[in-house]
Protein backbone atom coordinates (compact mmCIF):
# COMPACT_ATOMS: atom_id res chain seq x y z
CA UNK A 1 0.00 0.00 0.00
CA UNK A 2 2.79 2.39 0.75
CA UNK A 3 4.37 1.56 -2.57
CA UNK A 4 1.30 2.53 -4.25
CA UNK A 5 1.17 5.43 -2.35
CA UNK A 6 4.79 6.61 -2.92
CA UNK A 7 3.99 6.00 -6.78
CA UNK A 8 1.01 7.96 -6.71
CA UNK A 9 2.73 11.08 -5.07
CA UNK A 10 5.30 11.00 -7.59
CA UNK A 11 3.25 10.71 -10.68
CA UNK A 12 1.56 13.86 -9.27
CA UNK A 13 4.75 15.61 -8.96
CA UNK A 14 5.73 14.74 -12.12
CA UNK A 15 2.59 16.20 -14.04
CA UNK A 16 2.81 19.51 -12.07
CA UNK A 17 4.27 22.14 -14.32
CA UNK A 18 7.57 24.20 -12.78
CA UNK A 19 5.50 27.40 -11.69
CA UNK A 20 2.98 24.92 -9.50
CA UNK A 21 5.99 23.66 -7.73
CA UNK A 22 7.89 26.60 -7.46
CA UNK A 23 4.04 28.13 -6.06
CA UNK A 24 4.05 25.44 -3.55
CA UNK A 25 7.63 25.64 -2.23
CA UNK A 26 6.95 29.65 -1.82
CA UNK A 27 4.12 28.95 0.23
CA UNK A 28 5.78 26.42 2.27
CA UNK A 29 8.61 28.99 3.06
CA UNK A 30 6.12 31.45 3.42
CA UNK A 31 4.11 29.43 6.17
CA UNK A 32 7.45 28.48 7.99
CA UNK A 33 8.35 32.11 8.24
CA UNK A 34 5.40 32.90 9.87
CA UNK A 35 5.10 29.51 12.49
CA UNK A 36 8.77 30.00 13.24
CA UNK A 37 9.58 33.29 13.15
CA UNK A 38 6.98 35.49 14.83
CA UNK A 39 6.45 33.18 18.01
CA UNK A 40 10.04 33.66 18.73
CA UNK A 41 11.04 36.67 17.82
CA UNK A 42 12.16 39.64 20.43
CA UNK A 43 14.16 42.26 20.11
CA UNK A 44 14.28 44.36 23.70
CA UNK A 45 12.23 41.86 26.01
CA UNK A 46 9.06 43.01 26.44
CA UNK A 47 9.22 46.27 25.43
CA UNK A 48 6.34 46.82 22.85
CA UNK A 49 5.80 43.30 22.30
CA UNK A 50 2.90 43.30 20.34
CA UNK A 51 4.48 46.26 17.99
CA UNK A 52 7.57 44.18 17.28
CA UNK A 53 5.75 40.65 16.63
CA UNK A 54 3.32 42.94 14.63
CA UNK A 55 6.42 44.85 12.40
CA UNK A 56 7.76 41.45 11.80
CA UNK A 57 4.23 39.85 10.51
CA UNK A 58 4.01 42.79 8.42
CA UNK A 59 7.33 42.22 7.25
CA UNK A 60 6.89 38.72 5.82
CA UNK A 61 3.65 39.25 4.55
CA UNK A 62 4.30 42.76 2.60
CA UNK A 63 7.53 40.61 0.92
CA UNK A 64 5.88 37.42 0.66
CA UNK A 65 2.01 37.86 -0.71
CA UNK A 66 2.68 40.25 -3.69
CA UNK A 67 5.26 37.45 -4.48
CA UNK A 68 3.09 34.58 -4.38
CA UNK A 69 0.05 36.96 -6.12
CA UNK A 70 2.26 37.73 -9.17
CA UNK A 71 3.50 33.72 -9.52
CA UNK A 72 -0.45 32.64 -8.96
CA UNK A 73 -1.45 35.33 -11.67
CA UNK A 74 1.56 34.30 -14.34
CA UNK A 75 0.42 30.62 -13.81
CA UNK A 76 -3.37 31.69 -14.95
CA UNK A 77 -2.41 33.79 -17.71
CA UNK A 78 0.05 30.85 -18.84
CA UNK A 79 -2.60 28.20 -18.48
CA UNK A 80 -5.55 30.57 -19.05
CA UNK A 81 -7.24 28.24 -21.60
CA UNK A 82 -7.35 25.73 -18.42
CA UNK A 83 -8.33 28.23 -16.02
CA UNK A 84 -11.11 30.20 -17.05
CA UNK A 85 -13.19 32.47 -14.73
CA UNK A 86 -16.07 29.39 -15.30
CA UNK A 87 -13.81 26.85 -13.81
CA UNK A 88 -12.22 29.53 -11.38
CA UNK A 89 -15.35 30.03 -9.52
CA UNK A 90 -16.67 26.05 -10.08
CA UNK A 91 -13.41 25.00 -7.83
CA UNK A 92 -14.40 27.77 -4.49
CA UNK A 93 -16.20 25.78 -2.05
CA UNK A 94 -18.98 26.75 0.17
CA UNK A 95 -15.66 27.56 2.57
CA UNK A 96 -14.15 29.76 0.17
CA UNK A 97 -17.23 31.52 -0.40
CA UNK A 98 -18.05 32.34 3.15
CA UNK A 99 -13.89 33.59 3.09
CA UNK A 100 -14.99 35.86 0.30
CA UNK A 101 -18.10 37.56 1.65
CA UNK A 102 -16.39 38.36 4.85
CA UNK A 103 -13.56 40.37 2.89
CA UNK A 104 -15.81 42.32 0.90
CA UNK A 105 -17.59 42.78 4.59
CA UNK A 106 -14.23 44.54 5.78
CA UNK A 107 -13.54 46.39 2.77
CA UNK A 108 -17.40 47.90 2.81
CA UNK A 109 -16.81 47.99 6.54
CA UNK A 110 -13.47 49.97 5.75
CA UNK A 111 -15.24 52.29 2.80
CA UNK A 112 -18.15 53.56 5.02
CA UNK A 113 -16.05 53.85 8.34
CA UNK A 114 -15.70 57.75 9.87
CA UNK A 115 -12.34 57.13 10.70
CA UNK A 116 -10.83 56.62 6.80
CA UNK A 117 -7.22 57.49 8.19
CA UNK A 118 -7.27 54.77 10.93
CA UNK A 119 -9.23 51.80 9.13
CA UNK A 120 -5.31 50.12 7.23
CA UNK A 121 -3.47 49.82 10.68
CA UNK A 122 -6.29 49.54 12.84
CA UNK A 123 -5.17 50.66 16.69
CA UNK A 124 -1.53 51.26 17.52
CA UNK A 125 -0.12 48.13 19.57
CA UNK A 126 -2.55 45.71 18.33
CA UNK A 127 -2.77 46.45 13.97
CA UNK A 128 -6.01 44.25 12.83
CA UNK A 129 -7.11 46.68 10.52
CA UNK A 130 -7.88 46.50 7.56
CA UNK A 131 -4.48 45.28 5.87
CA UNK A 132 -4.56 42.38 8.65
CA UNK A 133 -8.19 41.25 7.44
CA UNK A 134 -6.67 41.19 3.98
CA UNK A 135 -3.67 39.16 4.92
CA UNK A 136 -5.37 36.66 6.47
CA UNK A 137 -7.96 36.20 3.84
CA UNK A 138 -4.68 35.51 1.86
CA UNK A 139 -2.92 33.31 3.81
CA UNK A 140 -6.45 30.73 3.73
CA UNK A 141 -6.44 31.23 0.15
CA UNK A 142 -2.40 30.27 -0.52
CA UNK A 143 -2.57 28.05 1.77
CA UNK A 144 -6.16 25.83 0.59
CA UNK A 145 -4.42 25.78 -2.65
CA UNK A 146 -0.94 24.78 -2.26
CA UNK A 147 0.27 23.21 1.15
CA UNK A 148 1.20 20.32 -0.28
CA UNK A 149 3.76 20.32 2.61
CA UNK A 150 0.74 21.06 5.45
CA UNK A 151 2.59 18.40 7.53
CA UNK A 152 5.64 19.38 7.83
CA UNK A 153 4.52 23.27 8.28
CA UNK A 154 2.46 21.52 10.99
CA UNK A 155 5.46 19.75 12.59
CA UNK A 156 7.32 23.21 12.49
CA UNK A 157 4.51 25.08 13.97
CA UNK A 158 4.29 22.35 17.29
CA UNK A 159 7.96 22.68 17.41
CA UNK A 160 7.86 26.00 17.68
CA UNK A 161 4.94 26.24 20.43
CA UNK A 162 6.57 23.23 22.22
CA UNK A 163 10.15 25.61 22.81
CA UNK A 164 7.56 28.78 23.91
CA UNK A 165 5.44 26.14 26.04
CA UNK A 166 8.59 25.37 28.01
CA UNK A 167 9.76 28.78 28.34
CA UNK A 168 6.59 29.52 29.90
CA UNK A 169 6.26 26.83 31.95
CA UNK A 170 10.15 27.86 33.12
CA UNK A 171 8.97 31.44 33.32
CA UNK A 172 6.45 30.48 36.44
CA UNK A 173 9.42 28.67 38.40
CA UNK A 174 11.19 31.57 37.64
CA UNK A 175 13.94 30.60 35.76
CA UNK A 176 14.50 32.64 33.05
CA UNK A 177 17.00 31.53 30.06
CA UNK A 178 16.32 34.34 27.37
CA UNK A 179 17.06 36.96 30.34
CA UNK A 180 13.25 38.97 29.64
CA UNK A 181 12.74 39.18 33.33
CA UNK A 182 16.06 41.23 34.29
CA UNK A 183 14.89 44.60 35.59
CA UNK A 184 10.78 43.67 35.65
CA UNK A 185 8.65 44.03 38.47
CA UNK A 186 7.07 41.36 40.23
CA UNK A 187 3.53 42.33 38.95
CA UNK A 188 4.81 42.30 35.71
CA UNK A 189 6.13 38.94 35.74
CA UNK A 190 2.54 37.17 36.29
CA UNK A 191 1.50 39.11 33.54
CA UNK A 192 4.39 38.71 30.79
CA UNK A 193 6.41 35.15 29.56
CA UNK A 194 7.64 33.43 27.47
CA UNK A 195 8.49 35.16 24.21
CA UNK A 196 4.85 35.97 23.24
CA UNK A 197 4.32 38.72 26.04
CA UNK A 198 1.01 39.47 28.22
CA UNK A 199 -0.42 36.48 29.42
CA UNK A 200 -4.02 36.26 27.44
CA UNK A 201 -2.05 36.72 24.04
CA UNK A 202 -0.44 33.78 25.05
CA UNK A 203 -2.60 31.93 26.09
CA UNK A 204 -4.60 33.00 22.77
CA UNK A 205 -1.68 31.24 21.30
CA UNK A 206 -1.23 27.91 23.44
CA UNK A 207 -5.14 27.53 22.63
CA UNK A 208 -4.89 27.32 18.87
CA UNK A 209 -1.70 25.42 18.34
CA UNK A 210 -2.11 22.96 21.41
CA UNK A 211 -5.34 20.76 20.16
CA UNK A 212 -3.25 20.35 16.78
CA UNK A 213 0.07 18.45 18.47
CA UNK A 214 -2.62 16.61 20.78
CA UNK A 215 -4.16 15.70 18.01
CA UNK A 216 -0.69 13.84 16.74
CA UNK A 217 -0.68 11.88 20.21
CA UNK A 218 -4.26 10.50 19.70
CA UNK A 219 -3.99 9.64 16.30
CA UNK A 220 -0.74 8.50 15.59
CA UNK A 221 0.70 4.97 15.69
CA UNK A 222 4.45 6.14 14.85
CA UNK A 223 6.60 5.68 17.79
CA UNK A 224 8.72 9.19 16.96
CA UNK A 225 6.08 11.08 16.81
CA UNK A 226 3.75 9.47 19.49
CA UNK A 227 6.94 10.15 21.47
CA UNK A 228 7.38 13.93 20.32
CA UNK A 229 3.22 14.95 20.54
CA UNK A 230 3.39 13.61 23.80
CA UNK A 231 6.44 16.06 25.08
CA UNK A 232 4.96 18.74 23.18
CA UNK A 233 1.11 17.70 24.77
CA UNK A 234 2.80 17.40 28.18
CA UNK A 235 4.50 21.19 27.69
CA UNK A 236 1.34 22.72 26.45
CA UNK A 237 -1.14 21.54 29.35
CA UNK A 238 1.72 22.51 31.75
CA UNK A 239 1.74 25.61 30.25
CA UNK A 240 -2.08 26.70 29.93
CA UNK A 241 -3.16 25.56 33.96
CA UNK A 242 -0.06 27.78 34.69
CA UNK A 243 -0.75 30.18 32.23
CA UNK A 244 -3.36 32.30 34.36
CA UNK A 245 -6.07 33.04 32.11
CA UNK A 246 -9.51 31.29 32.80
CA UNK A 247 -10.57 31.83 29.33
CA UNK A 248 -7.87 28.99 28.49
CA UNK A 249 -10.31 26.47 30.38
CA UNK A 250 -13.11 26.83 28.03
CA UNK A 251 -10.83 26.14 25.15
CA UNK A 252 -9.29 22.90 26.99
CA UNK A 253 -13.44 21.65 27.46
CA UNK A 254 -13.90 22.51 23.89
CA UNK A 255 -10.85 20.69 22.18
CA UNK A 256 -11.21 17.65 24.73
CA UNK A 257 -14.66 17.75 23.66
CA UNK A 258 -14.04 17.01 20.47
CA UNK A 259 -11.16 13.91 20.77
CA UNK A 260 -13.52 12.63 23.19
CA UNK A 261 -16.64 12.85 20.79
CA UNK A 262 -14.46 11.41 17.41
CA UNK A 263 -12.77 8.34 20.44
CA UNK A 264 -15.80 5.99 20.70
CA UNK A 265 -16.26 5.15 17.50
CA UNK A 266 -13.98 2.45 18.61
CA UNK A 267 -11.51 1.17 21.41
CA UNK A 268 -8.52 1.53 19.99
CA UNK A 269 -9.10 5.69 20.26
CA UNK A 270 -10.93 5.87 23.70
CA UNK A 271 -7.67 4.14 24.99
CA UNK A 272 -5.92 7.13 23.39
CA UNK A 273 -8.52 9.42 24.58
CA UNK A 274 -7.82 8.23 28.00
CA UNK A 275 -4.11 8.46 28.01
CA UNK A 276 -4.44 11.97 26.78
CA UNK A 277 -6.71 12.81 29.93
CA UNK A 278 -4.15 10.78 32.25
CA UNK A 279 -1.31 12.86 30.42
CA UNK A 280 -2.82 16.36 31.51
CA UNK A 281 -3.81 15.20 34.90
CA UNK A 282 -0.32 13.98 35.08
CA UNK A 283 1.16 17.21 33.72
CA UNK A 284 -1.00 19.32 36.53
CA UNK A 285 0.79 17.04 39.39
CA UNK A 286 4.08 17.84 38.10
CA UNK A 287 3.71 21.41 38.16
CA UNK A 288 2.24 20.71 41.84
CA UNK A 289 5.29 19.02 43.12
CA UNK A 290 7.91 21.31 41.40
CA UNK A 291 5.72 24.16 42.73
CA UNK A 292 7.17 22.27 46.46
CA UNK A 293 10.60 21.83 44.86
CA UNK A 294 11.32 25.31 43.47
CA UNK A 295 9.84 27.62 46.30
CA UNK A 296 10.78 30.18 44.34
CA UNK A 297 7.76 30.63 41.96
CA UNK A 298 5.07 31.90 40.89
CA UNK A 299 2.35 29.12 40.99
CA UNK A 300 0.75 30.75 44.30
CA UNK A 301 0.09 33.33 42.46
CA UNK A 302 -2.10 32.32 39.98
CA UNK A 303 -5.99 32.34 39.41
CA UNK A 304 -8.49 30.30 41.89
CA UNK A 305 -9.23 27.55 39.15
CA UNK A 306 -5.96 27.00 38.12
CA UNK A 307 -4.71 26.83 42.13
CA UNK A 308 -7.70 24.37 42.42
CA UNK A 309 -6.61 22.03 39.65
CA UNK A 310 -2.83 22.20 40.69
CA UNK A 311 -2.79 21.75 44.58
CA UNK A 312 -6.38 19.81 44.64
CA UNK A 313 -6.56 16.21 46.15
CA UNK A 314 -9.49 16.04 43.96
CA UNK A 315 -6.97 16.37 40.84
CA UNK A 316 -5.11 12.60 42.13
CA UNK A 317 -8.48 11.22 42.25
CA UNK A 318 -9.14 11.54 38.89
CA UNK A 319 -5.73 10.77 37.62
CA UNK A 320 -6.46 7.48 39.30
CA UNK A 321 -9.91 6.94 38.09
CA UNK A 322 -8.79 7.90 34.41
CA UNK A 323 -6.08 5.01 34.86
CA UNK A 324 -8.76 3.18 35.87
CA UNK A 325 -10.91 3.34 33.24
CA UNK A 326 -7.92 2.84 30.74
CA UNK A 327 -6.78 -0.38 32.59
CA UNK A 328 -10.26 -1.60 32.32
CA UNK A 329 -10.00 -0.78 28.18
CA UNK A 330 -6.86 -2.44 27.63
CA UNK A 331 -8.55 -5.75 28.95
CA UNK A 332 -11.72 -5.29 26.85
CA UNK A 333 -9.59 -4.73 23.94
CA UNK A 334 -7.67 -8.05 25.24
CA UNK A 335 -11.01 -10.13 25.35
CA UNK A 336 -12.63 -8.15 22.02
CA UNK A 337 -15.57 -6.71 24.45
CA UNK A 338 -16.34 -3.10 22.91
CA UNK A 339 -19.90 -2.28 22.41
CA UNK A 340 -20.05 1.16 20.43
CA UNK A 341 -23.87 1.74 20.31
CA UNK A 342 -23.67 1.72 24.24
CA UNK A 343 -21.10 3.76 24.40
CA UNK A 344 -22.26 6.54 21.85
CA UNK A 345 -25.22 7.02 23.81
CA UNK A 346 -23.27 7.36 27.43
CA UNK A 347 -21.30 10.07 25.10
CA UNK A 348 -24.42 11.78 24.00
CA UNK A 349 -25.73 11.77 26.82
CA UNK A 350 -23.21 13.48 28.67
CA UNK A 351 -22.90 16.01 25.87
CA UNK A 352 -26.78 17.00 26.68
CA UNK A 353 -25.61 17.23 30.24
CA UNK A 354 -23.06 19.67 29.52
CA UNK A 355 -25.37 21.70 27.29
CA UNK A 356 -27.75 22.18 29.42
CA UNK A 357 -25.41 22.93 32.60
CA UNK A 358 -24.01 25.51 29.90
CA UNK A 359 -27.38 27.10 29.63
CA UNK A 360 -28.09 26.87 32.88
CA UNK A 361 -25.05 28.90 33.69
CA UNK A 362 -25.63 31.45 30.99
CA UNK A 363 -28.89 31.82 32.16
CA UNK A 364 -27.80 32.10 35.98
CA UNK A 365 -25.66 35.04 34.79
CA UNK A 366 -28.14 36.45 33.00
CA UNK A 367 -30.65 36.58 35.65
CA UNK A 368 -27.91 37.84 38.42
CA UNK A 369 -27.13 40.77 36.13
CA UNK A 370 -31.02 41.60 36.26
CA UNK A 371 -31.33 41.18 39.75
CA UNK A 372 -34.24 38.46 39.03
CA UNK A 373 -32.69 35.30 40.38
CA UNK A 374 -34.46 33.64 43.14
CA UNK A 375 -33.25 34.05 46.70
CA UNK A 376 -32.48 30.89 47.54
CA UNK A 377 -30.41 30.08 44.73
CA UNK A 378 -28.37 33.01 44.22
CA UNK A 379 -27.35 32.76 47.62
CA UNK A 380 -26.04 29.50 46.46
CA UNK A 381 -24.63 31.57 43.27
CA UNK A 382 -23.13 34.05 45.33
CA UNK A 383 -20.25 32.03 46.12
CA UNK A 384 -19.21 31.66 42.54
CA UNK A 385 -17.87 34.46 40.84
CA UNK A 386 -18.52 32.74 37.66
CA UNK A 387 -22.31 32.89 38.13
CA UNK A 388 -22.20 36.27 39.62
CA UNK A 389 -23.01 39.39 37.38
CA UNK A 390 -21.35 42.51 37.94
CA UNK A 391 -19.38 45.47 36.35
CA UNK A 392 -16.14 43.62 37.91
CA UNK A 393 -17.41 40.40 36.32
CA UNK A 394 -14.24 38.77 34.38
CA UNK A 395 -11.98 41.01 35.22
CA UNK A 396 -14.07 43.62 34.18
CA UNK A 397 -15.94 42.27 31.28
CA UNK A 398 -18.94 42.83 33.16
CA UNK A 399 -18.33 46.88 32.50
CA UNK A 400 -16.90 46.22 29.15
CA UNK A 401 -20.07 43.88 27.78
CA UNK A 402 -22.79 45.99 28.99
CA UNK A 403 -20.97 49.51 27.50
CA UNK A 404 -20.60 47.55 23.87
CA UNK A 405 -24.20 46.32 24.11
CA UNK A 406 -25.09 50.07 25.36
CA UNK A 407 -22.81 51.44 22.11
CA UNK A 408 -24.41 48.89 19.41
CA UNK A 409 -28.09 49.57 20.62
CA UNK A 410 -27.37 53.82 19.82
CA UNK A 411 -25.54 53.08 16.70
CA UNK A 412 -27.45 54.34 13.60
CA UNK A 413 -28.87 51.55 11.27
CA UNK A 414 -25.59 51.65 8.86
CA UNK A 415 -23.51 51.56 11.64
CA UNK A 416 -25.58 48.58 13.36
CA UNK A 417 -25.43 46.81 9.54
CA UNK A 418 -21.59 47.47 8.52
CA UNK A 419 -20.06 48.72 11.50
CA UNK A 420 -17.68 51.62 12.54
CA UNK A 421 -14.29 50.25 10.35
CA UNK A 422 -12.02 47.53 10.76
CA UNK A 423 -10.31 47.54 14.69
CA UNK A 424 -12.37 51.38 14.94
CA UNK A 425 -13.53 50.11 17.96
CA UNK A 426 -11.65 52.43 20.30
CA UNK A 427 -11.85 55.33 18.50
CA UNK A 428 -15.92 55.38 18.09
CA UNK A 429 -16.12 53.57 21.79
CA UNK A 430 -14.08 57.11 23.38
CA UNK A 431 -16.32 59.19 21.16
CA UNK A 432 -19.16 57.68 22.63
CA UNK A 433 -18.77 58.04 26.06
CA UNK A 434 -15.06 58.83 27.02
CA UNK A 435 -15.81 60.11 30.45
CA UNK A 436 -17.25 56.57 31.40
CA UNK A 437 -14.53 54.69 29.90
CA UNK A 438 -12.09 57.05 31.43
CA UNK A 439 -13.56 56.65 35.02
CA UNK A 440 -12.68 52.90 34.38
CA UNK A 441 -9.98 52.87 33.04
CA UNK A 442 -8.17 55.97 33.70
CA UNK A 443 -4.98 55.91 31.25
CA UNK A 444 -5.59 52.39 29.74
CA UNK A 445 -7.63 52.21 26.58
CA UNK A 446 -10.66 50.05 25.84
CA UNK A 447 -9.45 48.60 22.33
CA UNK A 448 -12.32 45.78 22.14
CA UNK A 449 -15.14 44.19 23.64
CA UNK A 450 -12.95 41.35 25.10
CA UNK A 451 -15.04 39.09 23.14
CA UNK A 452 -14.04 38.32 19.55
CA UNK A 453 -17.41 38.11 18.40
CA UNK A 454 -18.69 40.84 20.23
CA UNK A 455 -16.11 42.71 18.77
CA UNK A 456 -16.85 42.11 15.17
CA UNK A 457 -20.19 43.29 15.88
CA UNK A 458 -19.15 46.86 16.32
CA UNK A 459 -16.17 46.95 13.92
CA UNK A 460 -18.02 44.94 11.11
CA UNK A 461 -21.94 45.62 11.94
CA UNK A 462 -24.18 42.64 11.90
CA UNK A 463 -23.09 41.96 8.67
CA UNK A 464 -19.27 41.60 8.62
CA UNK A 465 -20.19 40.12 12.10
CA UNK A 466 -22.15 37.39 10.88
CA UNK A 467 -19.77 37.19 7.88
CA UNK A 468 -16.76 36.30 10.17
CA UNK A 469 -18.29 33.46 12.41
CA UNK A 470 -19.73 32.16 9.65
CA UNK A 471 -16.27 31.22 8.76
CA UNK A 472 -15.82 29.15 11.71
CA UNK A 473 -19.29 27.35 11.21
CA UNK A 474 -18.66 26.70 7.56
CA UNK A 475 -14.99 25.50 8.32
CA UNK A 476 -16.32 22.83 11.20
CA UNK A 477 -19.29 21.71 9.15
CA UNK A 478 -17.30 21.21 6.23
CA UNK A 479 -14.49 19.75 7.37
CA UNK A 480 -16.45 17.28 10.00
CA UNK A 481 -17.55 15.76 6.61
CA UNK A 482 -13.96 14.71 5.69
CA UNK A 483 -13.01 12.85 9.18
CA UNK A 484 -13.08 9.50 7.75
CA UNK A 485 -10.80 10.09 4.47
CA UNK A 486 -8.63 12.94 6.11
CA UNK A 487 -8.68 12.21 9.94
CA UNK A 488 -6.34 14.99 10.31
CA UNK A 489 -9.26 17.45 10.39
CA UNK A 490 -10.08 16.17 13.21
CA UNK A 491 -7.24 18.26 15.08
CA UNK A 492 -7.90 21.28 12.32
CA UNK A 493 -12.05 21.48 14.10
CA UNK A 494 -10.49 21.00 17.41
CA UNK A 495 -7.95 24.50 16.76
CA UNK A 496 -11.56 25.82 15.88
CA UNK A 497 -13.79 24.96 18.51
CA UNK A 498 -10.53 26.36 20.99
CA UNK A 499 -10.35 28.83 19.23
CA UNK A 500 -14.32 30.01 19.68
CA UNK A 501 -14.32 29.02 23.02
CA UNK A 502 -11.28 30.71 24.47
CA UNK A 503 -12.28 33.82 22.33
CA UNK A 504 -15.57 34.23 23.87
CA UNK A 505 -13.43 36.31 26.25
CA UNK A 506 -10.22 37.69 24.36
CA UNK A 507 -9.91 38.87 20.80
CA UNK A 508 -7.66 38.71 17.62
CA UNK A 509 -3.93 39.19 17.90
CA UNK A 510 -0.94 38.52 15.31
CA UNK A 511 0.09 35.87 17.79
CA UNK A 512 -3.52 33.80 17.19
CA UNK A 513 -5.36 34.61 14.45
CA UNK A 514 -2.84 34.41 11.41
CA UNK A 515 -2.13 30.75 12.50
CA UNK A 516 -5.84 29.98 12.96
CA UNK A 517 -6.55 30.95 9.09
CA UNK A 518 -3.36 29.04 8.28
CA UNK A 519 -4.45 26.24 9.74
CA UNK A 520 -7.98 26.71 8.31
CA UNK A 521 -6.25 26.62 5.18
CA UNK A 522 -4.82 23.39 5.80
CA UNK A 523 -7.96 22.07 6.39
CA UNK A 524 -9.18 23.03 3.42
CA UNK A 525 -6.45 21.71 1.62
CA UNK A 526 -7.23 18.43 3.17
CA UNK A 527 -10.93 18.50 2.45
CA UNK A 528 -9.62 19.11 -1.60
CA UNK A 529 -7.09 16.51 -1.67
CA UNK A 530 -9.60 13.75 -2.48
Amino acid sequence: MTKLVKERNKKQVEEKDTITLLIEYAVTFFALALVILLPIYLENGYYKVGDVKYALYESITKIALPVLGFMVVLYLVLNHKKWNVQRILKNLSALDYAVIVYLICTLISSALSDYPDKVWNGYSGWFMGLYSQISFVCIYFFISRYAENAKAILFCLCATAGYVFLLGVLNRFLIDPLGVYEGLEEYYKLQFLSTLGQSSWYSAFVCTILPIGVFFFWSSKKKWLRIASGIFSFLGFSTLVTQNSDSAYIALLCFIGVFFWYSVNDIWHLQRFFQLVILFLASVKVINIGAKLQPENMIEKLDKLSLLLINGNATWILLGVSISIWGILLLCQKKEVYNAVLVKKFRNMLFIIGGVFSLVAVLCVILSAKEMLPKQIATVVSGIPYFTWSDNWGNGRGFTWRFTGSMFKDMNIGKKLFGVGPECFPYYSYEYAATDLNAKWGTNVLTNAHNEWFTALINYGIVGGIAYLNIFIMSIIRFAKKTIKNPIVIGVIACLLSYLGHNLFCYQTVLCTPFIFLIIGIGEWYSKKN
